[in-house]
C-alpha cells in the first residue's frame, strides 16, 4: 500500500452538529494525515470549541481561527482554505514535515476508513494523476443516493493532489469555482483527473443545504458563468439536473447563470478556463451525446 503522506486542509463553518463524526472519520483512517489543519470561518456555534478540543488530543491537528474577514461572499471559501494550505505550508516547513499529496475535505463529509490510502495508493501507481477523489453521496429522503456529478471529474469536498501537481498548477486560486480551476489548470498542464467509482464519501447534507438548497443551485450558476460556460452547456446541464428530483433544481441553475449575465458580473480572466469551458467542454459534451444517439 502507499508509502506516501498527505497534509489534510478543513474548511468549518457552523458544523457543530455532525463535526464530532468528520473527526472520527479522520481518526479512523487506515492512513492518518501526517498534518490536520482545520480553519475555522467565525463559526457562531460551538464548532471552535470541538475543533480546540479535539486539538488537545490529537497531535497532528491543528486549529486555524479566523475572523470575519472581509471577503466577497462568492469567494469566501476558496479564501478560507487558502488559508488552511498556506498555514500547512507554514507548520510543514517549520517542523520539518515531509509530504507527497496534499488533500481537502469538507467538514460535512464522512470518509470510509481507507480512502486517502486508496487514493493515494493508486495516484502512485499512476503518476500522471494530478486530482483524484471518489464519488459523493448523500441523503435524500431516508435513502442514500449518489450525488449526479461528472465521472471525469473530481468532486471539491474529498480531492487528493500530488505534492508536485498541486504547486505547478498554481496552488489553490481565489476564485468562486476553485475545484473546477484546479481541474483545468491540471489538463492544461498535461496532467490527468481520476474518480475512483468504488470509493464513496458521504455528505451529512446536501450540497447547499447550509445556505439553502436553491441559493447553493444559484450560486453553481453563477461560478458557470464566472469560469466563461458556454450557454449551450448550461442549457444542457439545467434540462439534465431537472430530471432528478426535486425536479426544479435545474430551473435555478440557469436563472443563476442567466442573472449573473444580465448584471453583467466579472469572469474569470483565466484564458486556460475560459477556453476550456467555452471550446474543450462543448467538444467534449457533444461527443458523448454522439455516442449515445450512435448507441441507439
Amino acid at each position: 500500500m502507499p508509502t506516501g503522506q498527505y497534509v489534510l486542509v478543513t474548511p468549518v463553518h457552523n458544523e457543530a452538529p455532525h463535526l464530532d463524526r468528520v473527526i472520527r472519520s479522520v481518526e479512523g483512517q487506515s492512513v492518518k494525515p501526517v498534518l490536520w489543519v482545520t480553519v475555522d470561518d467565525a463559526s457562531t456555534d460551538e464548532s471552535n470549541v470541538i475543533l480546540d478540543e479535539a486539538a488537545k488530543r490529537i497531535e497532528w491537528l491543528h486549529v486555524v481561527h479566523l475572523d470575519d474577514a472581509e471577503y466577497a461572499r462568492d469567494v469566501r471559501y476558496s479564501a478560507v482554505c487558502r488559508a488552511g494550505f498556506a498555514r500547512a505550508k507554514e507548520l510543514i516547513l517549520n517542523n520539518g514535515l515531509s509530504c507527497t499529496h496534499v488533500a481537502l475535505l469538507d467538514s460535512d463529509i464522512i470518509a470510509p476508513p481507507d480512502y486517502f490510502e486508496t487514493l493515494i495508493h493508486r495516484m502512485e501507481m499512476n503518476p500522471r494523476v494530478a486530482i483524484a477523489s471518489g464519488q459523493v453521496a448523500s441523503w435524500e429522503d431516508g435513502k442514500l443516493q449518489r450525488v449526479a456529478s461528472r465521472r471525469d471529474w473530481p468532486c471539491g469536498a474529498a480531492r487528493v493532489w500530488s505534492f508536485a501537481a498541486f504547486y505547478a498548477t498554481g496552488g489553490y486560486d481565489l476564485t468562486p469555482a476553485p475545484d473546477s480551476v484546479a481541474n483545468v489548470h491540471a489538463i492544461s498542464r498535461g496532467f490527468t483527473l481520476a474518480v475512483e467509482d468504488d470509493l464513496c464519501v458521504t455528505q451529512v447534507r446536501p450540497t447547499g443545504a447550509a445556505s439553502g438548497l436553491l441559493r447553493g443551485y444559484q450560486a453553481t450558476g453563477y461560478s458557470a458563468y464566472y469560469l466563461g460556460s458556454h450557454p449551450l452547456l448550461i442549457l444542457l446541464r439545467g434540462a439534465r439536473t431537472c430530471l432528478d428530483y426535486p425536479y426544479y433544481t435545474g430551473l435555478f441553475f440557469v436563472l443563476g447563470f442567466a442573472r449573473a449575465a444580465l448584471q453583467r458580473q466579472p469572469q474569470t480572466s483565466d484564458v486556460e478556463v475560459r477556453t476550456y469551458y467555452w471550446h474543450q467542454r462543448l467538444r467534449e459534451v457533444f461527443r458523448s451525446l454522439g455516442g449515445l444517439i450512435g448507441r441507439t
